[in-house]
């Protein structure tokens, strides 16, 4: 059985006797179905009293399995003004992902506190698996953002099931079949060999679960839980499918409709929280959120000794620095960008600013800002390349409500700049993501090398060496025994995995004197003396298909000839002296 359960606000008045977190303190010791049930139950007893409730999620534990994979609780209090008076309101939430299951079991009790201190709501047993997204369905989802192979939907209808959630659909080339096999690509006996440890995984037939099981098994516990969300596998109609297609064609921006659109052969959708709130389906009237997709790429410079001798510049220049020539050459980009990624990673507060600042002044398709879900600051035509005064002036006025500063022109947006950078540094988040980065310890020339041996063909990477090199710089590669270079493959995928990531930063501000959740970080903002609190998300975590090691070696090569290019160039062009 598979379960989903919430506690929605729907105007029901029950008595209760105390609104507290209840027993939080010894969750880790929450190991066995029996233990979460019997908390749970007491959980919901000193909270409301709803026994109907906890044993409905008893239930649905006692039927997926002994143990469980994680599980966090966490409650917020906040205020809001109803009818002109103020009330005091608070929503606690459960969430637990039994093992051996693509699926997340998730509880929330909501409460309005007020002088007869009474909880509001009435709970809602429904089987995921149940649900199967129809044609009808597809008017209730908003076109949001896009990516280079996903799509990203906001739910708009009334359901308190999607309130506060986002599906996100894979994209195809307009040239492909759309009577497809709708199972979509399953992994090939290569791959099998390098997640052979993830049984779920390598028996899985359908790529969208698989791509949900790598985030779950192998990226998440990388990341760190509080930083990553699975989200949650369900199936959808190929008429849904085609029916959203049509609604969002004319949303999205022509020059990506005329290339790629919504992958009609999929049978799963993922449907996850969405990042760009706060509460569950719900913006607060006085409480903004704000949010920042940030795609930080690689924080790293690679030391491998299988570096070749004419591409050691590799050790010194970061990659997405090399790549800003290319994409100049090739007209990606008006404007290279003056980012770093290794400032970002540096640790240092100083590089951090300037690296967000850098980010700023030329987003390209690297930065993102939503306010209350909606987006006002890049993502136009795959990302903007320059801040110009007009744009700026925009979007401070979109940030009026946000900072409290005077209306000269620059303040917001160097709050804005100065709220990032200090939570990007206070936070430490991306130490890890880096960590998980540095997997790779051979580099692409290296880790090519075992490809070819793992697929069992000839080395087209060393057919383009010269014959002294083989022997002294890759005679050792080849060699290795299988399960060392299936390693060496499964550490540079993840690493891939990690580098082409986003991370998601949320915000919203904190009024003097009220309560603080503690399941969200606290910043302080001295440039407008406000206090903030943010929560941290990684995106865009799936699996990097094996087949894409080529393509990869390709990419590097040209990146890495075009920047030298660049350097013979601008040092040919230097006047000479007499």
């Amino acid at each position: 059985m598979l379960a989903y359960l919430e506690y929605f606000p729907v105007g029901r008045p029950t008595e209760m006797n105390t609104v507290n977190n209840g027993p939080t303190t010894h969750l880790k010791s929450l190991d066995t179905r029996e233990k979460l049930g019997a908390w749970c139950k007491q959980w919901c007893i000193q909270n409301a009293g709803h026994v109907a409730f906890c044993f409905g999620f008893y239930m649905a534990m006692a039927k997926k399995g002994d143990q469980l994979e994680g599980y966090n609780y966490f409650q917020e209090m906040y205020h809001r003004q109803v009818g002109g008076r103020r009330r005091n309101e608070s929503e606690s939430y459960l969430d637990a992902s039994p093992k051996k299951s693509p699926h997340k079991i998730k509880a929330s009790l909501f409460f309005l506190n007020v002088d007869e201190r009474r909880v509001l709501g009435a709970i809602k047993i429904q089987k995921m698996e149940e649900i199967v997204f129809e044609t009808k369905d597809a008017l209730d989802w908003s076109y949001r953002s896009e990516g280079v192979v996903n799509l990203v939907l906001a739910y708009s209808g009334s359901s308190p099931t999607f309130l506060g959630k986002v599906m996100r659909i894979k994209k195809m080339r307009n040239t492909r079949n759309e009577n497809g096999d709708r199972s979509g690509s399953c992994l090939t006996t290569q791959e099998k060999l390098i997640w052979g440890e993830i049984k779920d995984l390598v028996s899985c037939q359908n790529k969208e679960i698989v791509d949900y099981l790598f985030v779950k098994h192998v990226m998440k516990p990388l990341l760190g839980h509080k930083y990553v969300t699975a989200g949650i596998c369900l199936p959808v109609e190929k008429e849904f499918l085609e029916s959203v297609k049509k609604i969002v064609t004319s949303q999205r921006h022509s020059w990506r409709a005329n290339t790629l659109s919504v992958d009609t052969n999929r049978s799963f959708a993922l449907l996850m929280d969405d990042l760009t709130i706060f509460s569950h389906g719900q913006v607060e009237d006085h409480k903004p959120c704000l949010t920042v997709e940030i795609k930080p790429k690689c924080g790293f410079l690679s030391s491998s000794s299988f570096i070749a001798e004419e591409n050691v510049i590799k050790k010194s220049i970061s990659r997405f620095e090399m790549y800003q020539v290319l994409k100049l050459r090739e007209n990606q980009i008006s404007q290279i960008s003056e980012y770093d990624p290794l400032d970002l990673f540096s640790g240092s507060k100083d590089r951090i600013h300037k690296a967000i600042k850098a980010l700023y002044s030329t987003p390209q398709n690297s930065l993102q800002v939503f306010l209350n879900g909606s987006l006002v600051f890049g993502g136009f035509r795959g990302g903007i390349c320059k801040t110009t005064s007009k744009l700026e002036l925009a979007f401070e006025h979109k940030l009026k409500d946000f900072f409290k500063t005077e209306d000269d022109c620059g303040l917001r947006a160097n709050a804005f700049i100065e709220l990032v950078a200090e939570t990007v540094y206070a936070s430490g988040a991306l130490d890890q993501l880096l960590e998980v980065q540095k997997l790779d310890k051979y580099n692409i020339e290296g880790a090519i090398h075992a490809y070819y041996d793992l697929v069992d063909q000839p080395c087209k990477a060393c057919q383009e060496l010269e014959s002294s090199k083989l022997s002294n710089q890759f005679g050792s590669m080849h060699s290795l025994p299988q399960d060392e270079k299936v390693n060496i493959l499964k550490d540079f995928l993840i690493s891939s995995t990690a580098i082409d990531c986003s991370v998601m930063i949320s915000f919203r501000p904190i009024e003097t004197g009220l309560s603080r959740s503690s399941s969200h970080g606290n910043i302080q903002l001295e440039s407008t003396k406000q206090e903030f609190e943010y929560k941290i998300h990684f995106i865009d975590l799936d699996m990097r298909p094996l087949k894409r090691m080529e393509a990869y070696h390709e990419s590097d090569k040209k990146i890495t000839k075009t920047y030298q290019e660049m350097l013979k160039k601008k040092k040919g062009d230097q006047p000479r002296r007499f």
